[in-house]
């Protein structure tokens, strides 16, 4: 009888005990069951469960910025992506006895709409014979590479491009004006695409700025009007101009078409010299400047002007003295002010804001060129005189590179400077004693550094500025390099008169591109 009770308890035992998991054993295998591509706003099923199944405490999912949490295998959540892109469902489980379980799955979310993108042509404004590139800006939010399609010319170019980045394709010289355009078509990686056509504007290259003539008499009574005639040309079309008298604008009006006439009464002035200034700018931008200076006054006083050394065989960059000669019986005690002039602009003047002394010689350091030198003088009795020659400057010197810069990094024939690799802006800077041309194009070899220097690419330096004294010009282009060591050799420097760096002194400028 006791045996038989002893077997009925611990047959009872062991089916209480046959009823709870036992936990801890074995190894529980979690898994997940999801699509691996879905679309962005599309609700979509996410299964959980395990292998074994054991019973668990609870059980975590986390995608996105979503958690799911339950307590029960198998499990059901339902998920609506909110981004693109490669999502990760991760899911955690823990058992009774405090195991810790985890899954992943990788779920790639596709954007359900056409990508977008924005393209432009750069530089702005393009001219005949200027470099233009497309610049492609892919606003996809999804992080797959989408594919352009560019369609130019007759021909279609695949570039590819990730999202917010921006890429560029060379279209080349543009040899006819007037209105151009390309077909972009962006595809992303849902095969969705986009199409829109870039449209831009080829001018008529504008060779020189305006050119500005001024026609007046030299010298007016203290009754009468001064009155200057203007002729302003341009071989594009002109924009507007300005007239100064000593330094204040006086009057300025809007134009337009290649020539300008009007006569300007600047009316009654004081006694003295003043100067004339008129600024015109043509429909590009460019500009150009021209001066005279009148002389207002009673009498005028006799004197003459003479150099030092004589002005024959002196060059550009020469150092001459002008002098004034006082005549009848006047001595430099009986002089209020001198003023030197070349060409229209003040060189000196005397007395000085220092001193209170005036003086009859001053120092000029010549430029090549036809140049106008003018004397104005006044006495302390009231009267005025004027006096001027012309000197013509031979110039035998080449102009000088002052500058060369990529990405704003300026390079050195002496030193290796690194520079980003990619586009970007390359300017050369001139400077000549005499005057550099205004339609000069600079040529630009760039040789890949190494063993034997290998010819990389060509290209051209349009000029996009020049000084008023044509003594400076810079000539700017959008390039591109791709990581390497160059040198570089700026080629075709020539002023008006011809002077050109030989072949023989050209040295090249080093350039590193990295990423």
């Amino acid at each position: 009888m006791k045996i038989w009770i002893f077997v009925i308890v611990a047959f009872t035992i062991f089916l209480l005990f046959s009823c709870f998991p036992v936990q801890g054993k074995g190894k529980l295998e979690m898994f997940i069951e999801a699509p691996s591509e879905v679309q962005r706003g599309d609700t979509t099923r996410v299964l959980v469960d395990a292998s074994p199944r054991w019973e668990v405490q609870v059980v975590t999912l986390v995608v996105e910025d979503t958690v799911f949490s339950t307590s029960v295998l198998p499990a059901q959540f339902q998920w609506t992506p909110s981004g693109v892109g490669e999502r990760i469902l991760k899911v955690s489980a823990r058992n009774y006895a405090g195991d810790e379980f985890e899954a992943t799955k990788l779920v790639y979310v596709l954007d359900p709409t056409p990508p977008s993108f924005s393209a432009t042509v750069t530089p702005a404004n393009l001219e005949v014979g200027d470099n233009a590139y497309l610049e492609i800006h892919v606003n996809e939010d999804t992080k797959a590479t989408c594919t352009l399609l560019v369609d130019y010319g007759g021909s279609t170019q695949t570039l590819s491009a990730r999202s917010s980045e921006t890429v560029y394709l060379n279209l080349g010289a543009m040899s006819v004006e007037g209105e151009h355009s390309v077909i972009v078509n962006v595809r992303n990686y849902s095969g969705l695409s986009y199409s829109k056509m870039v449209g831009w504007n080829v001018q008529k290259r504008d060779t020189s700025p305006p050119q500005v003539t001024i026609s007046c008499e030299e010298f007016y009574s203290e009754s009468q009007n001064v009155v200057v005639e203007l002729r302003i040309t341009d071989d594009t079309g002109l924009d507007s101009y300005s007239v100064y008298v000593d330094g204040s604008e006086v009057e300025s009006e809007n134009i337009e078409g290649t020539s300008w006439y009007v006569p300007i009464n600047l009316g009654i002035m004081s006694s003295g010299a003043h100067t004339v200034v008129v600024k015109a700018k043509d429909a590009r931008g460019k500009q150009d400047i021209a001066g005279v200076v009148v002389y207002v006054g009673r009498v005028a006083v006799p004197f003459d002007i003479q150099f030092s050394p004589s002005p024959e065989g002196l060059q550009s960059g020469d150092t001459v003295i002008i002098n004034v000669v006082l005549q009848e019986g006047i001595n430099i005690d009986d002089v209020k002010r001198v003023i030197f002039f070349v060409d229209g602009r003040t060189i000196a003047e005397y007395p000085t804001p220092d001193s209170t002394a005036v003086q009859l010689f001053t120092a000029w350091k010549v430029r090549a060129g036809d140049r106008r030198v003018t004397v104005y003088l006044e006495t302390k009795d009231g009267r005025a005189g004027v006096r001027s020659r012309t000197l013509s400057i031979e110039d035998t010197n080449p102009p000088v590179i002052e500058k060369v810069m990529f990405k704003g990094v300026e390079l050195s024939t002496e030193n290796w400077y690194t520079v980003q690799a990619g586009y970007g802006v390359f300017t050369v800077v001139l400077y000549d004693d005499g005057a550099l041309p205004s339609r000069n194009r600079l040529s630009v070899e760039v040789y890949e550094d190494g063993g034997s220097p290998r010819l990389y690419s060509t290209f051209e330096l349009p000029q996009t500025s020049l000084s008023e004294t044509r003594d400076q010009a810079t000539y700017t282009a959008t390039v591109h390099f791709t990581p390497g060591r160059y040198l570089i050799y700026i080629r075709n420097v020539k002023d008006v008169y011809g002077n050109t760096i030989s072949d023989e002194d050209i040295r090249p400028y080093l350039m590193e591109c990295t990423f």
